[in-house]
């Protein structure tokens, strides 16, 4: 994701995402401007199609953002996967007060 921050300060990185059972307890990664965030995957649920699909806000964690710009950022899977890290929905970055 590419983002445009015009405030420096804390924000809490917010993952909504909706995960099966064989993907949960997976090792995941938020990186943006040189700063980690590991994260496990929660289980939500299996997909059927006859029922909504479940969708969690999990909080990974707090970021600094030291000065405004351009920053990329990144989500995936600690280490090689053979199934997918989760169904990510959105992303919502919050700023701490």
């Amino acid at each position: 994701f590419d983002l445009n921050i015009l405030d420096p300060g804390d924000y809490r990185i917010i993952l909504d995402y909706a995960c099966a059972h064989s993907s949960s307890g997976q090792e995941g990664i938020v990186q943006i401007g040189g700063q980690k965030l590991r994260f496990l995957t929660l289980e939500t649920g299996e997909y059927e199609a006859n029922r909504p699909l479940l969708f969690i806000q999990h909080q990974t964690g707090v970021i600094t953002i030291p000065q405004k710009g351009n920053y990329q950022l990144h989500i995936g899977p600690a280490k090689p996967l053979s199934n997918e890290l989760c169904r990510l929905r959105s992303l919502i970055i919050r700023p701490v007060r």
